[in-house]
């Protein structure tokens, strides 16, 4: 097994169980574009690891329940098949009819998201004080369902 194999298996955990019990594959994928767009902001130093490790650091929501994987379920597999295009950029496949404006991709809209927050869960202090209340530094740059990403 290589790094980037490591790290994308746990990229893809770390978003199925941050998603939650039932979510779907663009949830799941829209957490992995944040966790992208905090390594390419050079959180962590960079290193995809040590983002996913601290990323319950700076959470929206407050921890929910433990969530066990299925890996025969079928968003976890679609999001196995499409992690590749996440991890290296180009989620070209990933257009959501009606839910993003001008059909644009998952990756196009959150282009700049390191944060995300789930309207129908409780909101984490540290969130609502450092991102929700802080507009001028962390803006809402889309909406995704249930799901609200910030910058």
């Amino acid at each position: 097994m290589t790094a980037s194999e490591l790290n994308k298996a746990a990229l893809a955990m770390a978003a199925a169980r941050w998603a939650g019990e039932g979510a779907s594959l663009e949830q799941m994928k829209a957490i992995c574009y944040c966790i992208r767009n905090r390594v390419k902001a050079g959180w962590g130093d960079g290193n995809w690891l040590t983002v996913l490790e601290e990323a319950e650091d700076c959470m929206g929501n407050l921890p929910g329940p433990r969530v066990k994987l299925d890996p025969n379920g079928k968003a976890f597999s679609r999001l196995l098949r499409d992690i590749d295009e996440i991890y290296y950029g180009g989620g070209r496949h990933d257009a959501l009819a009606g839910s993003l404006p001008d059909e644009e991709t998952i990756e196009e809209a959150l282009k700049d998201a390191k944060y995300w927050f789930f309207l129908k869960e409780p909101p984490s202090a540290w969130f609502v004080e450092r991102i929700i209340h802080d507009p001028e530094n962390h803006r809402e740059a889309a909406s995704l369902w249930t799901m609200l990403f910030f910058e």
